[in-house]
């Protein structure tokens, strides 16, 4: 996939929320996806020291995303990336999933990418990471609510599951939802196994 940044032949942008330690960022900029990642946020302090030490050129706003208004957000990017709490809707939680205090912050960081397309700024691309109990919290209403907000701002959507035991000696099953508007990605028949 191929995508072009909006705003002139440089790399492409990307915001990376609920950041940790940079990891999405340091994927996103590497050769082949060449993303350069110009705003992130985490709310814990010791994910914003990690986040500094391994990213002391980026903009960090360390805080509750909830704090942030669409003003904080400079620029147009080409792609935001989310891996919000995942403690209310994981498999091993209470599971309160997405009106829970901890994995509703998803419905801040959803706040900002309403605020951006408001003003002309929504990127072309959205990637929600999270655990695979995002797919059955709340009888599956959970999911279906985070596909329908992104259908219903002009997004095309698809999910998958990928498991970190295909390239490191762990199993750390997560799920990925991409939504595309005014990009193209990978067409498949329909769902895998």
């Amino acid at each position: 996939m191929a995508i072009r940044s909006s705003g002139s032949a440089a790399r492409p942008t990307a915001f990376e929320f609920f950041a940790g330690g940079g990891l999405a960022g340091l994927g996103l900029s590497a050769e082949g996806a060449g993303f350069r990642t110009t705003f992130a946020n985490d709310l814990s302090p010791a994910k914003a020291r990690a986040f500094r030490a391994n990213h002391p050129d980026i903009p960090l706003h360390e805080g509750d995303v909830w704090d942030l208004g669409v003003a904080d957000l400079l620029g147009a990017p080409d792609l935001c990336w989310a891996s919000s709490p995942c403690q209310d809707v994981s498999l091993a939680g209470a599971r309160g999933g997405l009106e829970a205090r901890r994995s509703g912050a998803f419905w801040g960081f959803w706040r900002l990418m309403q605020g951006l397309d408001a003003e002309g700024r929504g990127p072309r691309i959205i990637v929600i990471e999270n655990v695979v109990g995002l797919l059955t919290s709340g009888g599956g209403k959970d999911f279906a609510a985070v596909c329908t907000a992104m259908v219903e701002a002009g997004y095309e959507v698809g999910a998958l599951e990928a498991d970190a035991s295909h390239w490191l000696p762990q199993s750390r099953p997560r799920l990925f939802i991409i939504g595309m508007r005014g990009a193209s990605g990978p067409q498949g028949p329909g769902p895998l196994a």
